[in-house]
This record gives structure tokens, C-alpha cells and sequence, in this order.
């Protein structure tokens, strides 16, 4: 098939990493004429054969195209088959290519056959670092590195950059923040090579995104339309980074770095990079002061209720039972019930705690236990929290980690729901065993390595198998070390348990949490998440991984979702099942 069949023109996004480049894909990508194009997708293996003029493209192309619909509602509206091969759908006239890696590429990217637009945001350099540095179990420095690096003539053009990134001196936040100059500052090589690029401040589009979104629009050569400020209705699952298809633009992000960077760090990075952030419109001026001491006392910030349990488990049941005991668990909370205050930082948490290549350090822990504590005071504030009443929080994904934050939080009460791991593993998947997106796709490999099992086959294993394999590697640590814990730090709940007799349930959790909890109403229970047919062979296949672990927490071969038969084993007090 012809290359660009049907294609009228690439958008091409470039600029530093987490400077927004993300976000603009989703925007342009939810256009209806319009399929982006992610590094998750392969993107940038079929960019570079591409770019050289190798055959490889051509080969590369269709299962792209495939890939890259899989982020949308409705994929089939963005990439049709023909002959057993993917190609844009009717009507789709344009590809986002999603890639800050070429921003190295302005003179190939003009020589391509075919019109090219370019969009380019740009960030503070300070939110830049520190977004970088939340993302563990990627190496980005050492990426871009490899990239100026690989071809003579970028690597000419950063030979200070190469330099001073590979000093062994330079500390890591400014060898980021020298990643962040060297690529934030690259618009002349496109002006120069004939590509007008569409320059703007990642902060002033959070703010005010519908203005942007007609400059996007116009610059790629489309109409704008309405799905470009309504993208999450249009895109699904994660994205590249943290990035949540599902939420749209806020602007929480902006100055998260005032909580993560210290004084010096900030005026290092500002002496580093200060000329060029005021040429590209930003003020090189201090913005880091002491910060107030806490409004709560350190022991009430050390305390906190952390509600966990592998998810899918049922974890919204257990969530809305510590909650009606009369913990504090948020501002803002969704409809399972999750705290999403904490969602970014915890996320972060968990990708370093299980990253192949990554070691938390004591300095880590101890900037958490500040960045955590700070964090739990200003909710508390906002919520209007007293003293001598009870808070905590609740995500599925503490549940990887629970041994960070019991250093964060030294004297955190761990309310730990489990399920039987066939009806857990047989039911839909988790984020967390998908690899999909880059908290799963981390959890994903460090249980097939825990496992010993071969990578490859995390795409090719059917979903009830990647569930079992993150059960086994997500829920017997966390019961272990609740058994070391004991029984006044961790109580372990069963979802069968609460189906088959929740006022038993609501009574262990009112005496866990002692003095300042109630007892919380029944809750709502969907009859569709216990009753479901589940195939033979799955079940077999799922105990085969987890049984020996599920015996360990006190289940056996047998299940019974609605908690009345032979899984049944509550009593009045709490279990203290021991492990052999």
C-alpha cells in the first residue's frame, strides 16, 4: 500500500519530555479527522525507519496504526482493515506523531514527502525536573543521552550538553534540568529547516485550554471541533507517563515542584537555565521560601488509616465501611472511593519500589516522609479536619507500597482487603496487571520476574494469567508483613466476609480503628461482581499459581462468593491466621 494513503499531513509534537507533550496528543489525537501516534504505539521504531528511508517503515506501518487505535472509544472509527492490514479509516486525514525524540530531527523531518506541522510546548524547567523524577522506572536522562549521542551530527550540535550530563559531578536534577534546556530551546533548527513550530507555555494552556485548542487545531490545518476539549470521552485507558486518558485538563500539576524541590535545588536550576526561560517567556526569579510549619501535630500526621487490597478485589466495599466508621479519606474522591488526592504520589511511589533498575534511597524516603506529611496536613486543612478524629486513605495501588509508606507514616493503622484469588483473577483486569500503561507495565514485569517467567508472554497470556501472577505478586507481601505488624496495626478483611455478613465486618473495623470510629451502615452490594460463571480451566490454571500463597492467608481450593459456605471463616473476633 501506498505510504501515507488517504494521509493529508503529520502533526508532529516535540519539545522536552513532560512538558505537555502528552496532553497535546490527547487534544489534537480526540480531533475526528485525527490518529495519534504514542512511543507506547512504536512510534518511535517506525519514526526512525522512517526518517533514514528504510523499507523497515513500510513493514512497521500497519501494526502501528493497529496499536495506536487501541487508545480510543471507538477504534474503529480512527483504523480500518484491508486486507489484513491496518490503515486509517475513512475520513482520517491526519497523524499525530506524539514525539518529543524528535525534537533532534528538524531537517528530516522536512525532507519527508509530505506536508509536516509542528507543535512544541514548553514548561518550567523547575516542574520539568521534578515530573522527571517522579517517573522511576524510566531513565530519561540516559535516554536522551543515548539519543544526542546516536547520530554524529546531533551529537556536534550537544557536545557541551553530552558533556556536562555525563560528568559524574553533575548532580541529577541538573543534568535533567540541562536535558530540559537543550531540548525546550531547539525552535530555530525547525525555523531553519522551513517547519514554523507552534511554541507555547504548557501552564498558560491548563489555565485557559479552549483558546489553545483553536491555535492547535489551525496550525495542524483542521477545523477545530469540540471533541478537542471533551478528550477524555474520545480516548481511554492510560497513556504515556502517568498520564489518565480518563481526566481532563486541571491544573494541579503546575506547581506541584514547590513541594518537591528544595531552596538550593531551585536556584541551581534557575543559574543553569534562567536565560533561557526568560527567552521563551517564563521569569527566572526565586519562588522558594520556608514553608510554614504544619497546622497538625506530627503525631496525628503520623497516623493515618490506609485502606488497601489488590485491585478488583472489591476494594470500593471496604473503603465505604471505613469511611461510614467515621474516617476522614479525602477531598475528592471517585466513584470506587479512591482518594485521589494522593493518586500522583503514591503512583510515583509505587513504580520506584518495584522498578528492575531503581533503589529508594534513605534521602528518598526521608523527602517523602516530608512531601508526605506536608501533603496530609493541607488536606486535612482543606477539609477541615479536627484533631482527635480519625484520617487515612484509600488507592488499590498502596497496596505496592506498603513498606514505604510505613516509613512515611511510622504509625499507620493497614486495613488490607483480600478475595480468593480465582473469583479475584477470573474477573476483569486491574491497571495494575496491564501493561498498558506504565504503573501496570512496572508491576507486570516485576511479577513475571518474581515468577520466573518470560516477559514476551505478558502480550500473549490471557488476562485471567497476568491477574494471577500480579495477585501472587500484590497480596501475600502485604499479608505477611501485616502479620508482623499485628493485630493493633493491620486487620485483614475478606470480601467474602463482607458479602455474607457485613455487620460482623463493620464491628472488627469500628474495634480496629478504637476510639472515634463507629460503626458503619451495610453497604451496597452489586450481585454482579459475586455471582459470575467462571471456566474450568481458568480456575485450575489460577490455583495452580496462587494456591500455595492463598493457603498461606487461609483460603482453600473452594470458593463461595456469597460467603456462606465453606469460605466462610469470620468470627466475632479477628482472625490471626499465622503463616508455616
Amino acid at each position: 500500500m501506498p505510504r501515507f494513503e488517504g494521509i493529508e499531513r503529520l502533526v508532529v509534537i516535540v519539545g522536552c519530555q513532560r512538558s505537555g507533550t502528552s496532553l497535546s496528543g490527547e487534544v489534537i489525537g480526540a480531533h475526528p479527522n485525527v490518529l495519534l501516534i504514542d512511543e507506547t504505539d512504536g512510534l518511535m521504531r517506525w519514526a526512525d525507519a522512517l526518517l533514514a528511508g528504510s523499507e523497515e517503515a513500510e513493514a512497521l506501518y500497519g501494526p502501528t496504526l493497529a496499536r495506536a487505535a487501541e487508545k480510543y472509544r471507538r477504534p474503529k472509527e480512527r483504523v480500518a482493515g484491508r486486507d489484513g492490514v491496518a490503515v486509517p479509516a475513512p475520513g482520517i486525514t491526519h497523524l499525530a506523531l506524539k514525539a518529543p525524540n524528535l525534537t533532534y530531527n528538524a531537517t528530516q523531518l522536512a525532507a519527508l514527502d509530505i506536508p509536516v506541522s509542528v507543535i512544541y510546548p514548553v514548561r518550567d524547567p523547575r516542574s520539568v525536573v521534578v515530573s522527571m523524577a517522579a517517573i522511576g522506572s524510566i531513565d530519561m536522562v540516559a535516554n536522551q543521552l543515548e539519543r544526542m549521542k546516536g547520530d554524529p551530527a546531533i551529537a556536534a550540535v550537544h557536545a557541551e550538553d553530552i558533556a556536562y550530563i555525563e560528568d559524574p559531578a553533575t548532580p541529577m536534577h541538573l543534568k535533567r534540568a540541562r536535558v530540559w534546556r537543550a531540548k525546550s530551546t531547539a525552535q530555530a533548527s525547525f525555523e531553519r529547516a522551513g517547519l514554523d513550530p507552534y511554541v507555547f507555555r504548557y501552564e498558560d494552556f491548563v489555565e485557559d485550554a479552549g483558546p489553545y485548542t483553536v491555535h492547535l487545531a489551525n496550525h495542524a490545518g483542521l477545523v477545530w471541533h469540540e471533541d478537542m476539549i471533551e478528550h477524555p470521552r474520545v480516548m481511554r485507558g492510560q497513556g504515556p507517563g502517568l498520564l489518565n486518558r480518563n481526566r481532563g485538563i486541571d491544573t494541579r500539576s503546575v506547581e506541584k515542584w514547590r513541594d518537591r524541590l528544595s531552596i538550593e535545588q531551585e536556584r541551581n536550576i534557575l543559574a543553569l537555565c534562567g536565560e533561557a526561560m526568560a527567552r521563551i517567556g517564563y521569569t527566572p526569579t526565586p519562588a522558594l521560601r520556608t514553608p510554614p510549619a504544619p497546622r497538625f501535630p506530627d503525631d496525628v500526621l503520623a497516623s493515618p488509616v490506609i485502606v488497601t487490597g489488590r485491585g478488583g478485589s472489591g476494594t470500593r466495599l471496604i473503603s465505604d465501611i471505613v469511611a461510614g466508621s467515621g474516617v476522614f479519606l479525602g477531598n475528592r474522591l471517585n466513584k470506587s472511593s479512591d482518594s485521589l488526592e494522593w493518586v500522583d504520589m503514591i503512583y510515583e511511589m509505587a513504580i520506584k519500589a518495584h522498578a528492575a533498575h531503581y533503589t529508594i534511597e534513605a534521602r528518598e524516603i526521608e523527602a517523602w516522609r516530608h512531601l508526605f506529611r506536608l501533603t496530609a496536613d493541607n488536606i486535612l486543612q482543606k477539609g477541615g479536619f479536627r484533631e482527635g478524629g480519625l484520617w487515612g486513605f484509600k488507592l488499590p495501588e498502596t497496596v505496592l507500597a506498603i513498606p514505604q509508606l510505613l516509613d512515611v507514616f511510622d504509625n499507620a493503622k493497614i486495613v488490607h482487603l483480600v478475595r480468593h484469588p480465582v473469583t479475584c483473577c477470573a474477573r476483569r483486569t486491574h491497571m495494575t496487571s496491564r501493561p498498558d500503561n506504565l504503573v501496570g507495565r512496572t508491576v507486570c514485569h516485576a511479577a513475571y520476574r518474581a515468577a520466573g517467567r518470560e516477559a514476551a508472554k505478558l502480550r500473549t497470556d490471557h488476562d485471567f494469567m497476568r491477574n494471577a501472577l500480579t495477585w501472587l505478586y500484590q497480596v501475600p507481601p502485604v499479608a505477611r508483613l501485616g502479620r508482623e505488624l499485628g493485630p493493633d496495626r493491620y486487620l485483614e478483611v475478606r470480601f467474602e466476609d463482607i458479602i455474607g455478613q457485613p455487620d460482623i465486618v463493620a464491628r472488627n473495623v469500628r474495634d480496629f480503628l478504637g476510639d472515634g470510629a463507629g460503626l458503619a451502615p451495610a453497604p451496597e452490594i452489586d450481585d454482579s461482581r459475586t455471582s459470575f460463571a467462571i471456566d474450568p480451566e481458568w480456575e485450575e490454571r489460577i490455583w495452580a499459581v496462587c494456591g500455595d500463597a492463598a493457603r498461606e492467608i487461609g483460603y482453600s481450593r473452594s470458593f463461595d462468593c456469597q460467603g456462606d459456605g465453606q469460605e466462610k471463616m469470620l468470627r466475632e473476633d479477628r482472625r490471626d491466621v499465622r503463616f508455616p
